[in-house]
């Protein structure tokens, strides 16, 4: 990808260097044009190495296999040539005399941190290849970056789509073409859009904070021209990944997240008056604590008026360890505050 690439990774983390300019943090790499992605001719099946499977779409590895095995980096030093297996400092210290610009990429302190990341085709293809431009791709991608540091445990989940070509940014908040507020800036991203960051336990103070869109974090909508040009009424399908906590008893007891999902989606509304969306998933997802893969049937609902929006799970998740779990939880989507309305756990 171009060279803006060399950050997109660690958007999360450059605030961590705002005592340099991106002029220094890239220096290393000043003569060195990344290769065109679509040079990459070679089909890329199953998970490599590092953790990418692009027919899934799917990431999921240490944070700093993501930067040492991406095809983004294909003519940079580092491309391919370790791979991260938990070793610790001393993986480290040998990356960086090898290869001194990698601390400019992420800084030491994630080392052990791990990464979920899922895309879609207008993100990043099944090749392995980046489209010209995100804008009117209908691409998104999620991030699950997660650490457990001496018993400490955090995640940071984070949401972007592409941008329309009517959208515009002003002091760092994204509108559609008639003032609405879709999401935040994406200061290495520059044409993707956050729509949704969702923090859990003491997350390091250099990712976002919470954030949800008041147009709304749900994908479908963002596959339309504007909901202000469609009809009263849009539905379809695409396929996603999973994310969320299950409570029993009030108390968190498992994460869910990945997974390959269908969704249908059928949307509601009336322009500035309210928006209604129905989700209906069906798929797999494995959970984050246990290793257990549950089979999905959810419905989500959401509601929209000019003064808030709510989001409200049915789930269905049958566990091929034995485990069962049937819930229903409530977003309010522009606070993150989640509300546990029911759950029956076996």
């Amino acid at each position: 990808m171009r060279n803006i690439y060399l950050l997109m990774l660690l958007a999360l983390v450059s605030f961590s260097f705002t005592s340099c300019d991106k002029d220094e943090i890239i220096k290393p790499e000043q003569e060195m044009e990344l290769l065109s992605s679509k040079a990459n001719k070679d089909k890329l099946t199953g998970v490599d190495e590092w953790g990418f499977n692009f027919q899934a779409h799917h990431f999921d590895n240490y944070l700093i296999n993501a930067i040492l095995g991406d095809p983004a980096f294909a003519n940079f030093p580092h491309y391919k040539q370790t791979i991260y297996n938990g070793e610790g400092i001393s993986f480290w210290n040998d990356l960086i005399s090898d290869y001194d610009y990698i601390p400019y990429m992420m800084p030491v302190d994630l080392l052990d941190c791990k990464l979920i990341m899922h895309w879609n085709e207008g993100l990043l293809s099944k090749d392995g290849i980046y489209p010209d431009t995100w804008i009117d791709s209908n691409g998104w991608i999620t991030f699950h970056f997660k650490m457990n540091k001496d018993g400490e445990k955090w995640s940071y989940f984070r949401k972007l789509v592409s941008s329309r070509s009517t959208d515009y940014m002003a002091d760092g908040i994204w509108y559609d073409q008639y003032g609405n507020e879709i999401g935040v800036q994406s200061y290495d991203w520059p044409t993707l859009i956050i729509t949704q960051i969702v923090n859990t336990g003491d997350v390091p103070f250099f990712f976002d904070q919470t954030y949800t869109s008041p147009y709304g974090p749900g994908f479908g909508k963002y596959k339309l021209k504007s909901q202000h040009e469609a009809k009263n009424v849009e539905q379809g399908w695409f396929s996603g990944s999973y994310w969320s906590p299950i409570f029993c008893n009030g108390d968190m007891v498992d994460f869910l997240e990945g997974g390959t999902l269908r969704i249908h989606y059928v949307m509601r509304y009336e322009p500035n008056v309210i928006y209604k969306e129905i989700d209906q998933i069906k798929g797999e997802v494995t959970s984050s604590l246990t290793g257990e893969t549950f089979k999905i049937r959810e419905i989500d609902r959401y509601l929209g008026t000019p003064d808030s929006f709510i989001g409200t799970w049915h789930y269905n998740l049958i566990g091929d360890m034995g485990t069962h779990y049937i819930g229903t939880l409530t977003m309010d989507m522009n606070t993150g505050a989640i509300t546990i309305e029911q759950t029956v756990c076996n």
